[in-house]
């Protein structure tokens, strides 16, 4: 496999710019590298078209590279020289080589497709039945209501290092009985 340029759609899982290259970690935690210059110094089309594609971290991108073993060692080079966004997402395109298989689409666009379809039957309208008892409201709950939210802000300023433990209780009540004019 060494020498021959390789074809794969990856997503990026982490990006690592060094001096002189980026590394582009894939979600399968594999390593391949852009480099910046060639030996003349100009840059390479791959870091290029790397410029050009802006953020790409947790994209698809569908890559062209070779590999090389690194002598004594189980690990491999993998050395980006073309590479373009698959646009859209995934584009129906899992991690690897393996491109998944087409969905199968009807002519007309109101039917669902035939790949493991199964139609979910509609809910019934709940919106209106949802609604809150605001006669229950009013009176002794908003009163709990107002409560337990001076409780909480106080807890706040308290966990914040604002007031002190013994001057928590003073400041639900002050927050409590706060009235804006």
């Amino acid at each position: 496999m060494d020498n021959q340029l390789l074809n794969k759609t990856i997503t990026v899982a982490e990006i690592k710019i060094n001096n002189g290259n980026v590394k582009i970690i894939d979600g399968q935690g594999l390593t391949y590298t852009i480099w910046e210059t060639k030996l003349d110094k100009t840059k390479t089309v791959a870091y290029k078209t790397y410029e050009g594609l802006g953020n790409i971290s947790g994209k698809y991108l569908e890559i062209g590279y070779d590999e090389k073993s690194i002598p004594d060692s189980q690990g491999k080079y993998r050395n980006i020289k073309t590479l373009k966004m698959v646009a859209g997402g995934n584009m129906g395109v899992e991690q690897g080589n393996r491109p998944t298989a087409p969905i199968n689409r009807s002519q007309d666009s109101s039917e669902p497709s035939t790949n493991n379809y199964t139609p979910i039957p509609p809910k019934e309208n709940t919106y209106n039945q949802d609604k809150p008892n605001w006669e229950e409201i009013n009176g002794k709950k908003r009163k709990d209501i107002a409560e337990m939210n001076a409780k909480n802000n106080a807890t706040l300023l308290l966990a914040h290092g604002q007031i002190e433990k013994n001057e928590w209780e003073e400041w639900c009540k002050k927050i409590f009985n706060y009235k804006i004019e």
